[in-house]
């Protein structure tokens, strides 16, 4: 590449890299520094009181499960609806469906939040069927549990995930989904083989933005969520807007950004190995072989013998069946 282009590249990204840095990197260095920044000197000191309270730690596993269950359940919900549109929907209708789709970020947050109070709450429009039908009790409703702060997070990480893995499901080759049909995979298969490993990159990123956003949120949990609720985040604000010291808060949000991260990492090293490269698409009618075929002994259409050498028949079909690589070059 010419010297002058990458220093041209270089001066355009500097804008992006500085608001980068202000907003992103320095306000992180500054709450590590407050975090082991003690009275006493530079030290661990802010951390092990939160280590020591079984407040904060009960807490934090409650958030850490509630984002870990928010980002299962709305990726469940999420990708069959992104490979509605990325696949069977025409591309005349894509951009309707997107936009209904991102409705959400079109909104304000605490109106929606208010909005779910009202479909929640008692004698709404979710708990009054419910209730018509016997499956809950008259004037029933999960407001101000755990339960309401969970059907809020998935509500709002779907338009996320949506649009996240909706770029997956239209970039994946139909010819390798057309392969692994006609070489006997089910539809299970496909998706462990095919799809997730085609898919893997996108699927990083939606884990990593919907389990980071739900394990730092707050309102949500104050609003909806009641005292069982508390989320590790409430604790975190209750101390900022109540004059907590500000070592124990630092040391609060940094084991939280730890702990978010942590998970993410092991959520990722899990689909990176569930997402092994694909295998040549001709192991995927093993399973289906003929009887014959497996035990060695000649069949009618040429297949492999007692000395293992396949007959003129499966030796053509061996050549016409494409590798995962051969069908996408």
């Amino acid at each position: 590449m010419n010297p002058l282009a990458r220093v041209g590249r270089l001066i355009l990204a500097m804008p992006g890299i500085g608001l980068l840095a202000l907003f992103s990197i320095v306000p992180l260095v500054l709450l590590v520094v407050d975090a082991v920044n003690a009275p006493t000197g530079l030290g661990f000191d802010q951390f092990a009181r939160v280590v020591e309270n079984p407040q904060y730690l009960e807490r934090l596993a409650f958030t850490l499960g509630m984002a870990f269950v928010v980002t299962v359940v709305s990726i469940a919900i999420s990708w069959p609806v992104a490979w509605t549109i990325g696949r069977h929907v025409g591309e005349r209708n894509r951009p309707v469906l997107l936009a209904l789709v991102i409705i959400p970020f079109l909104t304000s947050q605490l109106l929606l939040i208010y909005a779910m109070m009202v479909l929640l709450g008692a004698k709404g429009p979710l708990m009054a069927p419910l209730e018509s039908l016997g499956l809950a009790a008259e004037g029933a409703s999960i407001l101000y549990t755990p339960w309401a702060t969970l059907v809020m997070f998935v509500y709002e990480s779907i338009s996320v995930i949506v649009i996240v893995l909706y770029t997956a499901a239209e970039r994946i080759d139909p010819r390798l989904l057309a392969a692994s049909r006609t070489l006997g995979a089910g539809q299970v298969r496909t998706f462990f083989t095919v799809i997730v490993p085609a898919s893997a990159t996108q699927l990083i990123a939606a884990v990593g933005i919907t389990f980071v956003a739900t394990a730092g949120a707050f309102a949500e949990s104050a609003v909806l969520g009641g005292p069982e609720g508390t989320l590790f985040g409430n604790i975190i604000a209750d101390r900022i807007s109540g004059g907590g010291d500000d070592g124990v808060t630092a040391a609060l949000a940094v084991v939280l950004l730890v702990a978010s991260l942590a998970v993410v990492v092991v959520l990722a090293l899990l689909i990176t190995r569930v997402s092994r490269p694909l295998r040549p698409l001709t192991d995927l009618d093993t399973a289906s072989a003929p009887d014959s075929a497996r035990s060695g002994r000649p069949g009618r259409s040429g297949q492999p013998g007692r000395s293992g050498r396949p007959g003129p028949a499966s030796v053509r079909r061996s050549r016409s069946i494409p590798t995962a690589a051969e069908v996408l070059t």
